[in-house]
């Protein structure tokens, strides 16, 4: 009896350590108690396991500790959140443990900042997740908790605040990262509960023949080839990828798919960029394609493209699916990069892994494929095809002129005509420096139609106060101009198709203009205000 006794406690206490253990702050100095100082402006990687500050040179900033808590205040906002950090680096995770960050943060005014915990330099990867990076601080204290798994660690590890573009004072305190053990839930039961609303699930580039493939693709017979997977400089099939991928296919979406094991060679890895890899595969694989003359519907030829090898850490650099026809023509191919959530929930990366952890890497990959196709599907079939009533209106940009042209105006306006079908108008309006109102250097006038969160537009007539096309010769007002007419056809877009979401007033509209997959460039992302008065 005294030994069961003896026993039972002895247990008591271990889980109490335990439980104390896990609950310890992993971060040092966590509630600003131990120092007044903070260094700042490093060269090299911050110091570990102390606060630290950073600010690039066109901001500037007072980042203080005072009566125990951060302050920063900032007094030229820059335009990116990472142009003011307060940083800590160091820290030690284990792989394969989840874990809470939390901290209180209190604002002069309402604001939002930034919160990076992740890989300090190579592809600098956040293990907080897509959604988790932008936070918002209130005039009343509050507690930000943020719970994430951790599947694989990092050389060195870094824990940031960005506050780069935020123009109030800011204050933070209690600051913790606490280990909750071994993660319970795996990468896959992550991406299959992952909302259905994602409005950009991947990037498929347009395709004439799309329409007919999601009429007909569930009575069509497929074929797929073993999935590619290839770095800059090597190349190798798995035949137990592409027969995952059938499988997931013929249980969920009832598909005639068959796997053909011989395998297709893209050859040499070509292109500047993902789109240009993409698009230069697609090409090499279609016309093997085309050659074979297989009696089938469509062809499946999945692909994983792995960066080299940094530092140890390996990532994925990209996922294509292509989905070609017997004539080795896009049908419904698409990409997959780091600008799509589903992507990043996978977290397709591993520091010194080993075949199996490849060989999951892989795996993963194959599941955010489907994942993609069955969103993109969803989309086209059950999506929203009502043009919503608060894109109705007139919307404008306000840019600087160059030279003569002092300033210029970009203007939508949209009309509906049907719950889904409108007409649109894009005005191009600039002012010369002895004109007194605004000139009509282009208006393009589309019908329209809506799909989910993109707009189509048809063009129908254009008009325009030029006489030439970037001559600044004038008609008197404006002169419309229609299909057949020289001038018409000089004019770019007969057919188009915008991103765009909707938020406080603001349009926001997503273009990739040089089809790299992503909306990094400049001009790729434009924001709109909603007009109050005409001009």
């Amino acid at each position: 009896m005294k030994t069961n006794y003896i026993n039972s406690l002895f247990f008591l206490v271990f889980l109490l350590i335990i439980s104390i253990s896990n609950s310890q702050n992993i971060l040092t100095n966590g509630d600003f108690s131990l120092t007044t100082n903070i260094d700042s402006n490093f060269n090299g990687p911050p110091p570990a396991n102390v606060w630290s500050t950073w600010q690039g040179v066109n901001v500037a900033a007072n980042l203080v500790v005072v009566n125990g808590k951060f302050s920063c205040q900032i007094i030229k906002p820059g335009n990116q959140a990472y142009e003011v950090q307060l940083i800590q680096a160091g820290f030690h995770l284990l792989p394969g443990h989840s874990y809470k960050l939390s901290f209180d943060v209190k604002a002069d005014s309402n604001c939002t900042f930034g919160v990076f915990l992740g890989e300090y330099d190579g592809n600098w990867t956040s293990l907080l997740g897509f959604n988790n990076y932008e936070q918002k601080a209130t005039t009343e204290w509050r507690n930000i908790s943020i719970e994430f798994d951790v599947y694989t660690v990092f050389p060195y590890h870094k824990l940031s605040f960005e506050l780069g573009t935020i123009n109030t004072n800011i204050t933070f305190d209690n600051v913790r990262l606490i280990d909750l053990g071994v993660k319970e839930q795996d990468v896959s039961s992550e991406l299959n509960s992952l909302n259905d609303k994602i409005s950009i699930p991947a990037y498929r580039p347009k395709s004439y023949f799309s329409n007919g493939f999601i009429n007909s693709f569930k009575q069509s017979k497929f074929i797929i080839y073993p999935t590619i997977t290839r770095t800059i400089d090597t190349i190798t099939w798995s035949k137990l990828l592409s027969e995952e991928f059938a499988q997931n296919l013929k249980r969920d979406e009832n598909l005639n798919i068959i796997l053909d094991e011989n395998s297709l060679n893209p050859g040499e890895l070509m292109g500047k960029n993902q789109h240009e890899f993409f698009t230069y595969d697609m090409v090499r694989l279609g016309n093997e394609i085309k050659m074979k003359r297989e009696n089938t519907d469509y062809f499946i030829i999945p692909e994983i493209i792995f960066e080299p090898e940094r530092n140890g850490t390996y990532f994925v650099f990209g996922i294509h699916i292509f989905i070609l026809n017997n004539e080795g023509e896009n049908v419904f191919s698409f990409l997959l990069n780091s600008h799509h959530e589903l992507f990043n929930e996978a977290k397709l990366y591993a520091y010194s892994p080993n075949e199996n952890d490849l060989d999951e890497i892989k795996q993963r990959c194959i599941k955010v494929g489907l994942k993609a196709f069955r969103l993109i599907l969803m989309h086209e079939n059950q999506g929203i095809k009502e043009i919503p009533d608060q894109l109705i209106g007139s919307w404008v940009m306000d840019q600087p002129g160059e030279g003569q042209i002092p300033s210029q105006i970009l203007r939508w306006e949209f009309k509906k005509t049907s719950s889904n079908n409108g007409e649109c108008e894009f005005y191009w309006l600039f002012k010369r420096q002895d004109d007194l109102k605004y000139i009509t250097v282009a208006v393009l006038v589309s019908d329209f139609t809506v799909v989910n969160n993109t707009i189509r537009t048809s063009l129908t007539k254009v008009g325009s106060m030029q006489k030439e096309p970037m001559k600044m010769e004038f008609y008197d007002e404006v002169k419309w101009h229609y299909p057949g007419d020289s001038f018409f056809e000089m004019k770019d877009n007969k057919e188009g198709i915008l991103s765009f979401k909707i938020k406080d007033n603001v349009l926001t509209f997503y273009e990739d203009h040089n089809k790299d997959g992503d909306y990094e460039d400049e001009g790729e992302v434009q924001k709109y205000f909603r007009e109050e008065k005409d001009f």
